[in-house]
C-alpha cells in the first residue's frame, strides 16, 4: 500500500515539474514574441527616417543620429559600407512564426555566428529599406544601395548614390512617370509595412488573450491604448488619408484606408469582444490591387 501511494506521489511530483516546465517555457516564449513586436515596430520607424533622409539628402548617413535617429534599441544596428551603400541589421530572440528560409533570396546563413545557437542572415542588397515582419531568431540584415533620381549629370554620382540609368535614346533626367513609379513603389511599400507591424501587433496580443479583437475595438484609441501595448498609430493610416485626422480602419477594401475584418470559427463577421478568431487585414495599393495579411490561426490551419 504505502509503495503504490509512494508511486502515485511521485508521479503527481513528475506531472506537476513537467506543468511547471511547459509554464516556464510558455511565459518565455511570450515574453520573446512580445519583446520582438516591440523591436520589429521600432526598427520600422527607424527605417522610415533612414528612407526619408537618403531621399531628401540624397546621400546615406554617416550614423543613425546624423539621420536624426536617436538611442535606438540596442537590437538595431547601422554600419555605412561606403559612400552609397549601407547595412541595416534587427536582431530578434525568437522566429517568427511565418517565417520560411527557404522564400529568402540569395541568403547568407552563418550558424553560431552570435551565440547560444542565433544565426544571422543577410539577404541581397536592395535599394530601399524594408523591415519584413518574417524574421529569423538572431541578426536579420539587409545591405542597402540606394537609388538617386537622375541619369549621368545629375549629382547622383557625386553623392555616392547609385542613380537611376536612362535607356538609349531616353533623355538623361528622369521623366515624371518613372518619378511616379518610384513614389508609388515606396508608398505601397510603406502600405504593407503599416499592415505587418499591425499584424505583428494583433499576434502578441492573442499570445495571451486567444482571440483578436473586434473592429470597433481596434478603431477605439483607448481600447487600443489599453490592450495593443506599442502599436504606432500611425500603423493604421494610408499613405494617402487626409493628415491631421485619427485614422479608422474599414470593414471592407477600398482605397484610401486599410481594412481589418475579423470572423469567429465559422467564418461570419464577428462583433462579439473575446470571441474573434480570425482575421483579414487589407491595403489597396497603387496599381489597384489589394495586398492582404491573414492571422496567424489561418497559417495554422492551412
Amino acid at each position: 500500500m504505502k509503495t503504490k501511494l509512494l508511486k502515485y506521489q511521485l508521479g503527481l511530483l513528475v506531472l506537476g515539474l513537467l506543468t511547471i516546465g511547459l509554464v516556464v517555457v510558455v511565459l518565455v516564449q511570450a515574453g520573446a514574441t512580445k519583446r520582438d513586436t516591440t523591436v520589429y515596430q521600432q526598427a520600422n520607424k527607424v527605417a522610415d527616417k533612414l528612407n526619408s533622409y537618403v531621399e531628401s539628402a540624397g546621400t546615406v548617413p554617416e550614423s543613425l543620429a546624423a539621420a536624426g535617429i536617436s538611442r535606438p534599441d540596442a537590437a538595431i544596428s547601422y554600419q555605412k559600407l561606403s559612400a552609397s551603400s549601407y547595412r541595416f541589421c534587427v536582431t530578434y530572440r525568437a522566429n517568427s512564426s511565418d517565417f520560411d528560409p527557404s522564400a529568402v533570396a540569395d541568403t547568407l546563413a552563418t550558424a553560431g555566428a552570435l551565440g547560444s545557437g542565433l544565426t544571422t542572415w543577410d539577404t541581397s542588397s536592395d535599394s530601399y529599406l524594408t523591415v519584413s515582419a518574417a524574421h529569423h531568431r538572431g541578426a536579420n540584415c539587409q545591405t542597402i544601395k540606394p537609388y538617386g533620381t537622375g541619369g549621368s549629370g545629375s549629382g547622383c554620382g557625386a553623392s555616392g548614390l547609385l542613380c537611376m540609368q536612362p535607356l538609349q535614346g531616353e533623355q538623361t533626367s528622369p521623366s515624371a512617370a518613372s518619378s511616379t513609379s518610384r513614389n508609388a513603389t515606396a508608398t505601397d511599400t510603406k502600405r504593407q509595412t503599416d499592415l505587418r507591424a499591425l499584424q505583428a501587433v494583433l499576434e502578441a496580443s492573442a499570445a495571451t488573450t486567444f482571440s483578436y479583437p473586434t473592429l470597433a475595438e481596434l478603431n477605439s484609441a483607448s481600447w487600443r491604448a489599453a490592450n495593443l501595448h506599442g502599436l504606432d498609430a500611425a500603423s493604421l493610416c494610408d499613405p494617402s488619408a487626409p493628415t491631421g485626422q485619427p485614422c479608422q480602419l474599414t470593414a471592407s477594401p477600398q482605397p484610401g484606408s486599410y481594412s481589418y475584418a475579423p470572423t469567429d470559427f465559422d467564418g461570419t463577421s464577428c462583433t462579439a469582444s473575446g470571441q474573434c478568431f480570425d482575421y483579414t487585414l487589407t491595403a489597396t495599393l497603387s496599381s489597384g490591387q489589394t495586398f492582404t495579411l491573414r492571422s496567424q490561426f489561418s497559417a495554422d490551419s492551412n
